[in-house]
């Protein structure tokens, strides 16, 4: 008898190639409605559930860090959900409501604003209308800041009651005190009548209804850099700006405000980091005579009077 033995082959099935992952769907973007009522909720919780709010008679109000995650929530719903937030806020408080007014991406170990910003924020007040030693004016203040949005225009109470919070949550002592002052000054006269750079004059002539766009500038080279700064508001607010940029007080004595004329404006001479802000404010003529030839009205140098917070240490209580 003969035997076979047989050999069995064990045959894999055929292979198939796995089929390619489906792509995900993006998720829809959220339209611009849906992004104003999930701000103006988070604003609602933020001021009765968080404390992002003012009693009568508050001027001023600190939130301590580490801020509550929901103030990071309304940042994202105010930016389209990008990831990562400010190292701290700034909300002025208008009629009851919470307005988000500003951001800073301080970095480091002391993340927040300084007292120079704050001062700017909440007053108005920018470089040469502020005096004080760098070691007080560059005080890292961290948290969320809340400022009744009538301090602007009228301080009242508000620069002793910031004293008290930097008192009382950084052993930070200080005296904030607006005195009237004689100061070199830079004073403006005229009637506004809007002249677009060439960047904007396309723009203006397309659509004359849209807002001024006024650019601080030293020479042409610089319109064609990216600002380095931005903002948008009244005339009294972009002197400011203005004066910050040539390092001095500018006085508005313009014969008509401009009322109703709704202005923002490019700061360029920062587009280059800090060489070119102070090469520009040893130049201040050029940029003057820049604003002039788009806003038609005149810069003279006269001796003034003219309120200007100084900051000085205070003893400890």
């Amino acid at each position: 008898m003969r035997w076979i033995i047989g050999a069995f082959l064990l045959v894999a099935p055929p292979a198939f190639a796995a089929a390619p992952p489906a792509e995900k769907t993006p998720a829809p973007q959220p339209t611009f409605e849906e992004l104003r009522l999930a701000r103006d909720s988070l604003l609602e919780s933020m001021v009765r559930d968080y404390g992002y709010s003012l009693q009568n008679g508050q001027a001023v109000k600190h939130i301590p860090q580490p801020t509550p995650a929901i103030a990071l929530d309304f940042y994202r719903a105010e930016q389209g959900g990008v990831a990562s937030g400010p190292d701290a806020s700034f909300f002025r408080y208008r009629d009851g409501k919470l307005v988000g007014w500003g951001n800073t991406f301080a970095g480091g170990k002391q993340k927040g604003y300084t007292l120079a910003q704050l001062l700017d924020s909440f007053f108005g007040l920018k470089g040469r209308l502020v005096e004080g030693s760098p070691s007080l004016l560059q005080k890292n203040l961290p948290g969320d800041w809340i400022i009744l949005d009538s301090a602007l225009q009228l301080p009242g109470d508000a620069p002793a009651q910031l004293e008290k919070i930097l008192a009382k949550d950084f052993d930070f002592h200080v005296k904030l005190e607006m005195r009237e002052v004689e100061r070199p000054a830079i004073v403006v006269r005229g009637t506004y009548k809007y002249a677009p750079t060439r960047l904007d004059a396309e723009k203006e002539k397309a659509d004359p209804d849209q807002w001024d766009v006024l650019r601080i500038y030293e020479d042409e080279s610089q319109l064609n850099e990216e600002p380095g700064g931005a903002g948008g508001g009244d005339f009294g607010l972009f002197l400011n700006w203005l004066g910050e940029a040539i390092d001095a007080i500018v006085i508005d004595e313009r014969s008509s405000q401009t009322e109703g004329v709704a202005i923002s404006w490019r700061r360029h001479t920062e587009s280059q980091g800090s060489t070119a802000r102070d090469r520009t404010r040893t130049n201040a003529a050029s940029v003057l005579k820049n604003i002039e030839s788009q806003t038609g009205l005149t810069f003279t140098h006269e001796l003034r009077p003219v309120n200007v917070m100084f900051v000085t240490p205070a003893k400890k209580n």
